[in-house]
């Protein structure tokens, strides 16, 4: 049993085996250009997790382009007509763009329902952190996409 298991270690780690996510050989995406619209706020978010440089002084890279969009919807009212519940969606469309032509486009979403809150100040501090937990989300998504082209 011990051969086995040690085989298998030998064979595993010998094929070049790493993890996808490693931190520490996180490498840097370059393109030549990155566009961004939408919501700026969470383009530049996302921009900011995936490592990604911009080299406009090589033109034989592809240029990226993000488009977000963040949506709050009242999904559920009681019978008084106030808002029970929400749904937050995040919306990320991602094209790779070679000689002004989409090479690949994919699109990623992140849906989250949550109740109301007591206070508005409660409410806005809770949908930040189910933003920025998103967009964490959707990074890493990116991210595996963009590293697998």
């Amino acid at each position: 049993m011990n051969k086995i298991l040690l085989i298998f270690f030998i064979f595993l780690l010998g094929c070049g085996y790493q993890p996808l996510y490693k931190k520490n050989s996180a490498k840097n995406l370059e393109f030549y250009n990155v566009i961004t619209s939408g919501d700026e706020n969470i383009s530049k978010r996302i921009i900011d997790n995936l490592n990604i440089e911009e080299d406009k002084n090589n033109n034989t890279l592809n240029s990226l382009k993000l488009i977000s969009q963040l949506k709050i919807e009242e999904t559920s009212k009681d019978l008084k007509g106030e808002v029970k519940t929400y749904r937050l969606s995040l919306i990320v469309e991602v094209f790779e763009i070679k000689n002004e032509e989409v090479i690949k486009t994919r699109k990623f979403v992140e849906t989250f329902s949550y109740n109301n809150k007591d206070s508005k100040l409660k409410l806005v501090e809770y949908e930040n952190k189910i933003k920025k937990i998103m967009i964490n989300r959707i990074s890493g998504k990116i991210t595996f996409y963009l590293t697998l082209l």
